[in-house]
C-alpha cells in the first residue's frame, strides 16, 4: 500500500551550478495568469502559509505547460520558433481552465487546475513532436503558490489553507507563452519571450 507523504521537502534558496553548469537560462512554455480573482487569490494564500515560505518569490502566477529545459544555445532557438509555428497551425479556440483544489506537492504549496476537453493535450503532443519535453514526473497542472524553507507537516499546511476557503470562476485560457528565467535563483520571474493567441 502507497502512503501520502507527510512531511514537504526544505528547497535551498541557492543557484544550483551542478545542474545548470554554466547555462544561464531555463525555457517554459506556460499559460501566464492575469486575472485578478485568480491572483488575489494566490497572493492571499502566499500570506497566508508566508511562515513555510521563502520570502520575495517573484514567478509570475502561471501553469507550466511544457518544459523546454536547460538553453545552452540561447533563449531564442530555431526549435522554439518552430514549436510556436506548430501552436499557430493548431489553430486552437480560447478554452477554459477550471479550479480543482488546493495541493501540497513536496516542495510547493498549489492550487490544481483541470483543462475540460483536449486543447491542452494537443498543445502539449504540438509541441512535444518538436522538442523532447524534459520532464520526469506526470504532468499535473498546477499553479506554484510558494517554496517551501523547510520540512513541515503536510495536514498542518492543509489545515491551515482550510482558514483561506478557495472559490474560482473558471478561467478563458486565450494564450500560451515562451518564458524563461535564470538559473542562479530558485525564485526569480519569468521573462516572456513570445506568446501565441488563440482565437
Amino acid at each position: 500500500m502507497h502512503h501520502k507523504p507527510q512531511l514537504t521537502f526544505k528547497n535551498e534558496d541557492r543557484d544550483f551550478h551542478e545542474w545548470h553548469q554554466g547555462v544561464t537560462h531555463y525555457g517554459l512554455w506556460a499559460f501566464i495568469i492575469k486575472d485578478e480573482e485568480w491572483t488575489n487569490c494566490l497572493s492571499n494564500l502566499q500570506k497566508k502559509l508566508s511562515m513555510y515560505l521563502h520570502d520575495e518569490y517573484q514567478r509570475q502566477p502561471h501553469i507550466t505547460v511544457f518544459t523546454c529545459g536547460l538553453l545552452p544555445d540561447g533563449i531564442q532557438t530555431k526549435e522554439i520558433d518552430r514549436q510556436a509555428q506548430e501552436i499557430n497551425k493548431l489553430a486552437i479556440k480560447p478554452f477554459l481552465m477550471e479550479f480543482e483544489s488546493f495541493h501540497s506537492f513536496l516542495n510547493c504549496p498549489a492550487l490544481r487546475v483541470r483543462f475540460p476537453g483536449n486543447s491542452l493535450t494537443r498543445i502539449r503532443t504540438s509541441l512535444n513532436n518538436i522538442l523532447k519535453e524534459d520532464r520526469v514526473a506526470p504532468v499535473e497542472p498546477h499553479a506554484t503558490i510558494g517554496l517551501y524553507n523547510g520540512i513541515y507537516s503536510i495536514p498542518e499546511i492543509f489545515a491551515r489553507a482550510q482558514d483561506t476557503p478557495v472559490t474560482l470562476k473558471p478561467l478563458l485560457i486565450n494564450e500560451i507563452s515562451y518564458c524563461v528565467y535564470e538559473t542562479k535563483s530558485i525564485k526569480g520571474p519569468l521573462q516572456i519571450i513570445n506568446s501565441v493567441t488563440f482565437n
